[in-house]
């Protein structure tokens, strides 16, 4: 009884985990197409961005640490399980994990992407932008009228 108790506990803890997963990298992808179309406030972008990826962070850290108590409920001998080795397939909730988990794997494909894009679009840019000549020092010399 304790055990499907925790099995519960811990099946939904993956599940709102990889809710906030799934919203996190959504909003850190926006972020990524912002910077591209917003170079005046790229600054500001980016620390929202490290910000999201911080909160990012600790629901994948807590997913995690949900994934392994589970997995011990499962086979405690063994913790390379898969997440559809340790759900059960013919769970409603099963399902919407294994979606959500599907889910961040798109995003993620999505966010390398974006990112290589960005990087290649700033090196563009540099290319492209006009180089700004260097001052030159001017000399001013005067002849002399040299009369003989």
């Amino acid at each position: 009884m304790a055990s499907q108790k925790n099995w519960n506990q811990l099946h939904e803890e993956i599940k709102i985990n990889l809710q906030k997963e799934v919203y996190l990298m959504r909003e850190l992808l926006a972020n990524l197409h912002q910077e591209v179309l917003d170079k005046e406030h790229s600054i500001q972008i980016m620390q929202q961005r490290q910000s999201l990826l911080e909160r990012l962070n600790q629901a994948r850290e807590l997913r995690l640490v949900a994934t392994q108590k589970l997995e011990t409920l499962i086979d405690p001998s063994n913790k390379d399980l898969k997440l559809e080795q340790i759900m059960p397939l013919d769970d409603e909730q099963t399902t919407e994990v294994l979606s959500l988990n599907d889910q961040l794997g798109a995003l993620t494909k999505k966010m390398n992407q974006q990112n290589m894009d960005n990087q290649s679009s700033l090196k563009q840019e540099r290319r492209l932008k006009p180089k700004t000549p260097k001052k030159k020092t001017a000399i001013a010399t005067q002849e002399k009228n040299t009369q003989s």
